[in-house]
């Protein structure tokens, strides 16, 4: 939940950050445009790196949790330290990298400390939930910067926010590499009664 924090700021903030970085409507237009594609190209980028890294290294998927966290934060620094579009555009990308690691811990982890007979009811209230917390951040994000506080600083917060995650995601990391374990030693023992 904490490193939704990162992705749902990201994505909020677009249009906000791309209003004040630019000097005219093209070049907001341009840099709201750009933040999109960048954030859906780093996505797709970090798929295909990570099935031909997931092929050749399946242990990466016991640190899904810390890259989530880490390139989530390293892209909103990047945003919020960005005066210049080109940056902003880079910060984008990265945190597309990181919300391909952040949907793929959800899928990796969550169905080892789930019963299966649960998981729709938990993937149902768990997405309800980073619903209601973008709508709450939605509102917040866009009072503050009504009252004239500069989103990046709101960024950032949200970054900071999102750091302790990886700590609490490990029991649930835990979970998964026992069971991936144990899945293995089923498979070699299948392999060796056959």
């Amino acid at each position: 939940m904490l490193n939704n924090l990162i992705y749902t700021a990201v994505v909020i903030s677009s249009p906000i950050i791309a209003g004040h970085i630019s000097t005219s409507v093209e070049e907001q237009e341009w840099i709201a445009a750009m933040t999109v594609s960048s954030s859906r190209t780093g996505a797709i980028f970090a798929g295909i790196v990570g099935t031909i890294w997931m092929t050749r290294a399946p242990r990466i998927s016991l640190h899904l949790a810390k890259l989530t966290t880490t390139i989530g934060f390293l892209g909103i620094m990047t945003i919020a330290l960005g005066f210049n579009a080109y940056l902003v555009v880079l910060g984008y990308f990265i945190c597309g990298i990181g919300q391909y690691a952040l949907r793929l811990s959800g899928v990796t982890y969550g169905p080892s400390i789930t019963p299966p007979d649960f998981l729709a009811e938990v993937i149902l209230a768990g997405d309800t939930s980073v619903r209601l917390v973008s709508l709450i951040y939605s509102l917040g994000l866009v009072s503050a910067v009504a009252a004239g506080v500069y989103p990046a600083i709101l960024l950032i917060a949200s970054g900071l926010c999102a750091l302790p995650a990886p700590n609490l995601m490990q029991p649930s990391r835990r979970s998964y590499h026992k069971q991936s374990i144990r899945d293995r030693r089923k498979l070699i023992h299948k392999e060796d009664h056959a």
